[in-house]
Parts: C-alpha cells; sequence; structure tokens
C-alpha cells in the first residue's frame, strides 16, 4: 500500500498542471503578435520560488525559455515576444519549478501567436491604412468583408503561418463580398485583401462551430 501511494505521488507531480496562467489562449483570446509585450501571470501560491518561465511550442515540439530563475512572489513577468518567433497555434505558457522541473503549469488552453500586421506600403493611401471590416467573428459558415473605397483585387485566407487556404476574386468596383469559409476546420487564420496597387491589409479571423 505505501509503494501504490507512493508511486501516485510521483506521477500526480509529474503531469502537467493548470493553474490561472495567463494569457490562457482559447478561441475566445484575442492572438498574440511577434513584437508585442506580454503579461505572464500565474498564481504565486501554486508554485515555490524560484521559477522557470518558457514557452511550449506544440506544433514543433520544443521548449523555447523565457526566464531561468524568477521570483514566483511576484506573480508576473513583462515578455515581448521575439520577432524571430515562428507562428503558430499551438503555443502554452509554462511557470515550473525551479528545483523542481516536474512541477509545472500549463496555461488552460492553446495561444495562438501570429506573424506582424502588414502595414500598407507607402504608394496606398497616403501610408494610411486602407479600412477593413470583417464580421461576425468568430465566423461559422460565412465572412462578411467590407474594404471602403479602395479597388481590391482579391481576398485571401491563409493560417497563421502564411499557407494559402483559397483565394477569390472581388467583383470590380465592389466594396463588400461574402466569402464561404464552411470547409475550414474551426480554428485562427488570416483574411488578407490584396488591392490593385500592390497593396495588401489582412486582419486575423476565428472560425467557430
Amino acid at each position: 500500500m505505501k509503494f501504490i501511494i507512493i508511486a501516485l505521488t510521483l506521477l500526480l507531480i509529474s503531469i502537467p498542471l493548470r493553474a490561472h496562467v495567463t494569457p490562457s489562449g482559447g478561441s475566445r483570446e484575442t492572438a498574440l503578435r511577434q513584437g508585442d509585450r506580454v503579461l505572464i501571470t500565474w498564481d504565486s501560491s501554486i508554485v515555490s520560488s524560484p521559477v522557470t518561465l518558457s514557452l511550449w511550442d506544440g506544433e514543433r515540439r520544443m521548449v523555447i525559455p523565457i526566464h531561468s530563475a524568477f521570483s514566483s512572489a511576484r506573480a508576473s513577468y513583462d515578455w515581448v515576444i521575439p520577432d524571430t518567433l515562428a507562428a503558430g497555434l499551438q503555443y502554452r505558457f509554462v511557470v515550473a519549478s525551479a528545483s523542481r522541473p516536474t512541477v509545472r503549469h500549463f496555461s488552460e488552453s492553446y495561444v495562438a501567436i501570429e506573424a506582424q500586421r502588414q502595414r500598407v506600403s507607402d504608394v496606398a493611401e497616403n501610408t494610411q491604412e486602407i479600412p477593413l471590416r470583417v464580421f461576425p467573428l468568430p465566423a461559422t459558415d460565412v465572412l462578411r468583408v467590407e474594404w471602403g473605397q479602395t479597388e481590391a483585387q482579391q481576398l485571401v485566407i491563409t493560417t497563421l503561418i502564411g499557407a494559402s487556404l483559397g483565394t477569390w476574386t472581388c467583383p470590380n468596383n465592389a466594396t463588400r463580398m461574402e466569402v464561404n469559409v464552411a470547409s475550414l476546420q474551426p480554428g485562427m487564420y488570416f483574411l488578407m485583401v490584396r488591392y490593385a496597387n500592390g497593396a495588401t491589409r489582412s486582419q486575423p479571423v476565428v472560425i467557430q462551430r
């Protein structure tokens, strides 16, 4: 019996735990972006000092170190997402005991990190961002896209790492269009508008059912 209790105890402390680590991720949380300043927070009572902070990349099965020894009692850490970090949908923030690495706490859901937003080129709209409205968000089967008075040529939906999933040609002189997204799996994507003058404008979108 004593052996069973010890074995169960060791098993429990080696399982990744979820204890109020934020950003917590999930479809209702806005995606983060390369270059963003992020406040990582946790319940200071869940693990003793010092703690290590890291980012788990579920897509590439690797750990990205953030801080090696930080006071758990401070319960927050200000971090800037590197521009070199690959975009992806399966990141989770991890707070772990520095002395007992198996005692670790993950953000509740996957956190999406996207590439830096594209800005309109200098040849468009006097360097101002071209208006773009996409709704509803989250969407189920149809996205409605409005792009003001600027002529658009194509709408493109991509993954967060830039892989194209569909392209639609915009009608001549149109300022709005509907896009059928029923074939896309629930998740986060980019919708990009390509304009006649070479400019582009993009916005993250969420499909949820």
